[in-house]
């Protein structure tokens, strides 16, 4: 005989490293395109935690830290983390242990030596994924399960660990489309991070390499369902310290820049509720483009709320003019 679930067994509530946000004894991935800041995050939430101190406005739980970067010099790393302490203006409630540069691998059993060496560490942060795997096929399971391993033996000790990753180089995505698209295919090796992840956290910047004045940040439940809706937050940089600033919810919109092509194919849409098919707006646009650019931009636009899909029979896809376009409004609490 089969037992049901027993309705009347009490369910145990999630603990949080950051309210209703981060979970606490569980894996966490942060997964971002280079350049887009995700670093400075990490230094944020860092120095949140062991001063007990509001992480964007979420309440956290301090606990003693051990942050491990294996490309970032520890003199470079100090000097960027006193920055954010310098923002608090108070010492920390708790400890926060580094380890830098030091050429831990999964491979072998020196990165988990290094980090039971700091016993009292609750939370395990490692930036980032790739610095730990030298050497290591990370498109094979079976090399990338040691991540699994390393996970269970940390969880099993009540800590908890967060990664951060890259996204994959080779899909071209806008930082709007990671706000709303699936994530399951977005990490590089994304199978194995699937398999593994808590949780995972998708950062966008639309001023990548450039600066960080708007950081989108969005949840994504797995294994814990998140209260927190996406997100902007702001580097805030002033007086010989910087923080990371909340902004509002995020909400996808249609005054992002357009491109030369987009404001062009949006030109071939003379009338308003007029439906075409990608085929007439390569004619309309004198061929400048191919078909395989017309579409993906038609499906930009669409994203961007400018157009509205529609669609005829045997699957035939068309479009017409958004009248209603939705803006990006940033709500402030």
């Amino acid at each position: 005989m089969i037992e049901g679930f027993d309705f009347r067994q009490k369910i145990k509530p999630v603990r949080w490293l950051v309210e209703g946000f981060i979970p606490r004894e569980a894996l966490s991935f942060w997964l971002a395109q280079a350049g887009v800041g995700k670093s400075y995050i990490i230094s944020a939430l860092v120095t949140s935690i062991i001063h007990g101190e509001l992480f964007l406005g979420m309440k956290t739980t301090s606990c003693n830290v051990l942050l491990i970067d294996q490309d970032t010099p520890t003199n470079a790393l100090q000097k960027n983390l006193i920055l954010y302490k310098k923002h608090y203006n108070k010492e920390p409630v708790c400890r926060l242990y580094l380890e830098s540069m030091n050429g831990y691998s999964i491979r072998d059993k020196g990165l988990l030596a290094a980090i039971l060496k700091y016993e009292d560490a609750e939370v395990v942060i490692i930036d980032c994924l790739t610095s730990i795997c030298p050497g290591v096929e990370m498109i094979k399971a079976s090399e990338m399960s040691r991540i699994g391993e390393l996970k269970q033996e940390l969880i099993s000790r009540g800590k908890t660990l967060i990664i951060t990753h890259h996204i994959s180089e080779k899909k071209e995505i806008s930082p709007h489309d990671l706000m709303v698209m699936d994530a399951h295919g977005l990490a590089m090796y994304s199978s194995v991070i699937n398999q593994q992840a808590d949780m995972l956290y998708i950062v966008g910047n639309p001023n990548a390499g450039r600066n960080c004045k708007e950081l989108f940040i969005r949840p994504w439940s797995k294994r814990y369902l998140a209260t927190v809706k996406p997100f902007i937050c702001s580097l805030v940089q002033e007086k010989g310290e910087q923080h990371l600033d909340y902004v509002g919810e995020y909400s996808r919109g249609g005054n992002e820049e357009l491109g030369d092509d987009e404001k062009m194919i949006l030109d071939a849409f003379e009338t308003p509720g007029v439906y075409l098919f990608a085929i007439s707006v390569y004619k309309a646009i004198g061929y400048a483009i191919g078909i395989n650019g017309v579409y993906k931009i038609l499906k930009e636009l669409t994203y961007k709320k400018y157009l509205k899909l529609g669609k005829e029979r045997h699957n035939k896809f068309k479009w017409c003019l958004n009248e209603e376009k939705v803006i990006l409004e940033v709500k402030r609490p």
